[in-house]
């Protein structure tokens, strides 16, 4: 008899050590979580502010006649409609920066070729240079 007491008592301490370890957790992520109609667009058509449609595709170095590096860019427009923007290759040698732009029109899905001199011998570049493209609405 007084081992089943025993059992019975043992029983009953660890419900009670263990109801506290079975809380229930409060529920994370906002209140009243974002509609459909909150949700942002994927239609390239509607730009949202950095997204123009316009981007570089690729790019490529090589050297023009008079042995300075020649960029040439290519900028693809994947929206619905035709976009224009100004295509900015930024050039660093050592202890010179460059930057040079041309304007560009993209028709809707289209692509264009832009080709920029910069100023800066092609070996010089070749072997110490870098450079950056983007287009910027």
């Amino acid at each position: 008899m007084r081992r089943r007491d025993a059992i019975a008592g043992g029983l009953g301490i660890g419900a009670v050590l263990l109801s506290g370890c079975v809380s229930e957790v409060a529920p994370s992520g906002p209140r009243n979580p974002p509609g459909e109609e909150d949700a942002r667009s994927d239609d390239p058509s509607e730009p949202d502010g950095d997204d123009p449609g316009l981007h570089v595709s690729d790019f490529a170095f090589s050297e023009d006649g008079d042995g300075e590096l020649l960029v040439t860019v290519a900028v693809a427009n994947d929206a619905t409609n035709e976009r224009s923007g100004t295509v900015v290759v930024s050039v660093s040698v050592p202890d010179e920066d460059y930057e040079e732009t041309a304007a560009v029109t993209v028709a809707a899905g289209g692509s264009e070729t832009i080709e920029l001199s910069v100023p800066v011998d092609y070996e010089t570049f070749d072997r110490n240079g870098s450079a950056f493209a983007e287009v910027e609405s």
